[in-house]
């Protein structure tokens, strides 16, 4: 056989095991995430994450992935459920438990998934505070995202205006804006931080007070 035509067969052949071809493209994914390839079950991961189309299967089959041996499939098993959001209310029985996983970055993971998919529920509150306080800008960003949802966040957000990191500082003071309203028991801290030797988080704070207004109620946590 020419090697054209090896190259045909072995394209063939991924597009069969992998995508399907047209058929069940999803059940082709979630069988890979049993396969006993590493590699297999990483990609499978990934590539359910990046689907648009989410069946009854997808939730159940990223659920169990959860208890993978590899760290990576994982993350990006709870990464693709955290995508799917409140629909994949039924992972929460498995994504609580990876609050405790031995790796940072899957303890993350599940506690922004808990956050996007159930918000009202606090488990996640614990993890997120520690990443902030570690300085993950990651995690900052994230908060942030979750405006005045985040409100639980204000009194880690507020210590970290005093971290030794002018970025943290600065970012600290962004994501507080971003909760707004909410973070109404900031608006003294970011005062004082207007006074801060670095211009730019002297300017993170004054955009975070135009977005705090003084009279603002504090939340009910």
């Amino acid at each position: 056989m020419s090697i054209k035509g090896s190259r045909y067969l072995f394209c063939v052949g991924v597009c069969l095991v992998t995508l399907g071809c047209g058929g069940d493209q999803t059940g082709a994914l979630i069988a890979q995430l049993a396969d006993s390839d590493v590699e297999t079950r990483r990609a499978a991961a990934r590539a359910l994450g990046e689907r648009s189309d989410v069946d009854d299967q997808v939730v159940p089959a990223l659920s169990g992935a959860i208890a993978d041996s590899d760290a990576q499939v994982r993350q990006l098993s709870i990464h693709a459920l955290a995508r799917i959001g409140p629909a994949a209310i039924s992972s929460l029985p498995v994504l609580k438990p990876a609050l405790q996983d031995p790796e940072l970055p899957v303890r993350v993971g599940a506690a922004l998934a808990i956050a996007k998919i159930e918000p009202r529920d606090p488990s996640f509150i614990p993890v997120l505070n520690t990443a902030m306080r570690a300085a993950n800008g990651r995690v900052l960003l994230e908060v942030g995202a979750m405006g005045k949802d985040a409100a639980w966040a204000v009194p880690t957000l507020t210590a970290l205006l005093s971290h030794p990191q002018a970025g943290v500082r600065a970012l600290a003071a962004q994501t507080l804006g971003r909760i707004g309203p909410a973070a109404v028991e900031a608006r003294a801290a970011l005062q004082r931080v207007l006074r801060d030797p670095n211009a730019a988080v002297r300017y993170a704070a004054e955009e975070a007070l135009d977005r705090i207004p003084a009279g603002a109620a504090a939340p009910d946590l």
